[in-house]
């Protein structure tokens, strides 16, 4: 449904590696990738554009402001840039790529694939607090239990900082993917996240919750498909993940509208249709709508409205093409079933029967199947699996009755739960 993404286009998008929404300005920097190309291209607030061909560090992944400049980072390094004048300044000296950035304890932290920082060594991430260059925190120099080939993604979460990208142990041997550092040392966070194809490309706190994405499988080991959320010590599935996984990876994390949007190369998320684009609300997985041609690598988001950057040419055949924004359509293609309502498998023989339905102000519930009706609790749930009312009924009998006065017709569900049976029952208000 390409009418709910807008044509932005401008013709020197081409390949967008990176999005950075400038809020000191409201400018967006739209970073690009191969030669040939215009390494940057500026959208002012007005709807006017500003287009530069040769940044430093092109191609440009990683845009931030740092102490009210305005620092881009890329496979060359880092530079200072100077929207105004159009002027830039190597900056650091870094010896390699930047992949991650972001702004901390008014520090500035990069991380990539690089040894030095000025003259200072590091593995692959270092801090700039305004004077001078250090490696993080006390960390070592060189650290021994991995090899930080590259470091794709990186954010402190409970006061420890946790890396993820294409790391290797050199006592344990094979891939990690996500390591833990605690101030002065790393361990891995887990050993299902070490599969030989595995990568955390992105990562993203939200509601004390750390969510990351990227290339890695069930089959392998993982504790899901290409998404997961992580609480300090365990690991939490959002629906199936990703469900279509010939090289599926997520890219790109962003929180919008109090919801969590994923980007990057896949068709489906929880057996349901996604092109490049989905949207977590806690409870179930939602498409956009429309057919990205490619993969969707970068997410912003921008005065309230979500800004979509990749390589794809046309969405259903149709311009906008490597940049588009969603333009406030209330469209969601197809969603999963919500999760907090389906966690338990309904019983192959229904011992509980819900009429009528539809319904117009009283369901019944039909409980004469059971041989036990005690501690039975009832929970009632709108279509987009927000719990609505609990209901533990004592000293029950053969039917129960809930009214349904006050609430708006539509679909509901109703969650069944005793002792051996759960059984969850659709119905409709009329």
């Amino acid at each position: 449904v390409t009418q709910n993404w807008s044509d932005i286009n401008h013709p020197d998008y081409a390949d967008v590696r990176g999005l950075f929404a400038d809020t000191l300005t409201g400018d967006l920097y739209v970073l690009q990738g191969y030669s040939g190309t215009k390494a940057l291209v500026i959208r002012h607030p007005d709807g006017s554009y500003s287009t530069h061909q040769n940044i430093g560090p092109f191609p440009v992944f990683k845009g931030i402001r740092y102490k009210g400049d305005l620092f881009l980072g890329g496979t060359g390094g880092l530079v200072k840039y100077d929207s105004i004048t159009n002027n830039y300044e190597w900056f650091g000296n870094i010896n390699g790529q930047i992949l991650e950035m972001f702004v901390k304890d008014d520090k500035l932290y990069i991380f990539g694939a690089f040894s030095k920082a000025d003259t200072v060594k590091c593995e692959s991430m270092a801090v700039w607090d305004g004077v001078k260059w250090s490696r993080i925190d006390n960390y070592p120099t060189s650290i021994p239990e991995f090899d930080l080939l590259t470091i794709a993604s990186a954010v402190f979460y409970k006061g420890d900082l946790y890396v993820g990208g294409v790391l290797f142990d050199q006592i344990n041997g094979g891939n990690v993917s996500v390591v833990r550092g605690n101030g002065s040392s790393f361990e891995v966070v887990t050993d299902s996240l070490r599969g030989p194809y595995d990568a955390v490309n992105t990562m993203l706190v939200y509601n004390d919750t750390l969510y990351m994405g990227g290339l890695f499988y069930e089959a392998y080991g993982a504790p899901s498909n290409c998404i997961l959320a992580y609480d300090g010590t365990n690991f939490h599935q959002l629906g199936k993940g990703v469900t279509n996984l010939d090289l599926a990876q997520v890219m790109d994390l962003e929180i919008w509208n109090n919801q969590l949007v994923m980007s990057g190369n896949f068709s489906s998320v929880d057996n349901i249709s996604a092109s490049r684009m989905a949207i977590w609300d806690g409870h179930k997985w939602c498409g956009f709508g429309g057919v990205f041609q490619v993969g969707v690598e970068a997410l912003t988001v921008l005065r309230d409205t979500l800004f979509v950057g990749g390589g794809f040419n046309h969405i259903d055949g149709n311009p906008p093409h490597n940049l588009t924004k969603w333009n406030g359509g209330s469209y969601r293609e197809t969603c999963s079933w919500p999760v907090g309502v389906t966690e338990n498998v309904e019983p192959k023989t229904s011992l509980i029967r819900v009429y009528p339905n539809p319904v117009v102000d009283i369901v019944t519930i039909d409980l004469s199947g059971l041989k036990q009706k005690s501690n039975i609790s009832i929970s009632l749930y709108g279509i987009d699996g927000k719990l609505i009312k609990e209901f533990n009924p004592k000293n029950i009998g053969a039917t129960y009755q809930i009214s349904l006065k006050g609430l708006a017709m539509g679909s509901y569900i109703l969650k069944i739960r005793e002792e051996r049976n759960t059984q969850v029952v659709q119905f409709e208000k009329i």
